[in-house]
């Protein structure tokens, strides 16, 4: 999926994005990205990994590790920035593969 580009109040709260500029705001660019997720159940725990960032995070249920993984790939990205390689705007596909020996 290509990057949706928004413009957004700095001081603003509003989500919505900004079409028109006012005398005093400052506004910036919100990029928007596409990364996959997997999520495993690891004893007690559910743990979320992002392939692409390199980044795992853990909650106690399903929605709770998304919404942590979603919080430590914004701090990734706020600390060490996009990818210089990003995804395809192909969509991923996950599956599980049987091997006996």
């Amino acid at each position: 999926m290509c990057p949706r580009r928004y413009l957004l109040p700095v001081s603003g709260l509003n989500p919505k994005p900004v079409v028109a500029r006012t005398a005093g705001i400052r506004y910036y660019r919100l990029m928007k990205y596409r990364f996959s997720a997997l999520i495993t159940k690891e004893n007690n725990w559910y743990v979320a990994r992002c392939p692409e960032l390199n980044v795992t995070s853990q909650g106690k249920n399903v929605e709770d590790a998304r919404s942590n993984l979603t919080e430590a790939m914004e701090l990734y990205l706020e600390t060490w920035g996009p990818p210089e390689e990003l995804p395809s705007e192909t969509e991923s596909f996950w599956t599980t593969v049987e091997i006996s020996q």
